[in-house]
């Protein structure tokens, strides 16, 4: 048995459950929440790490084109400078 004392039925429990029965049904919402949590943040992870795999890809795009514009830019001022003497 679960309890070392008789059965005692609460009849003013919401559920009518008896004192040793509340232990278990404690037990078995905390391991189904568990696994829910688990799985949800699984998949949460899953599709957070793509996010950040994309936007990592699109912020080395967008730093190869400010490196390449910054270029262009340091060519035409040194033209123009050049060009004035």
């Amino acid at each position: 048995m679960c309890c070392a004392r008789p059965l005692v039925v609460y009849s003013r429990s919401l559920s009518g459950l008896s004192s040793c029965a509340m232990p278990l049904v404690v037990d078995a919402v905390w391991a189904v929440w568990s696994i829910t949590a688990g799985v949800y943040d699984y998949f949460k992870t899953s599709a957070m790490e793509e996010r950040i795999h994309a936007l990592e890809e699109l912020l080395s795009l967008h730093q190869l084109l400010i490196a390449g514009l910054s270029t262009g830019l340091g060519l035409l001022l040194g033209y123009v400078l050049l060009r004035k003497r």
